[in-house]
């Protein structure tokens, strides 16, 4: 296997998880695309090979940085919800009661 196209190839695909995370409103949405990245990093990783062990460990550093950050988000969302479904019904129509 062309070592050069695989690594390209991951590349390209980690790249498109990230601008989708970075688009993305919805929490779910940018922790799947997180995913995305870390498997992309992984195949990345595998296809790159003993060269850049290094920039690939600090990748899913930083991957893993990102999914604290996301979350935390979820996180504060679920506590918000949490104390709105204690206040009773919401007034908001987009808010099942």
């Amino acid at each position: 296997m062309n070592t050069k196209l695989l690594t390209v190839a991951a590349l390209l695909l980690l790249g498109g998880c990230g601008f989708i995370a970075s688009i993305s409103s919805d929490a779910t949405t940018r922790g799947l695309a997180v995913l995305g990245g870390l498997a992309t990093s992984f195949v990345l990783g595998l296809g790159v090979g003993e060269r850049s062990k290094s920039a690939y460990c600090q990748e899913l550093i930083r991957i893993n940085s990102h999914l604290g950050e996301i979350n935390e988000a979820l996180s504060e969302t679920n506590l918000t919800l949490m104390r709105s479904a204690r206040r009773g019904p919401s007034a908001d129509p987009d808010i099942p009661a």
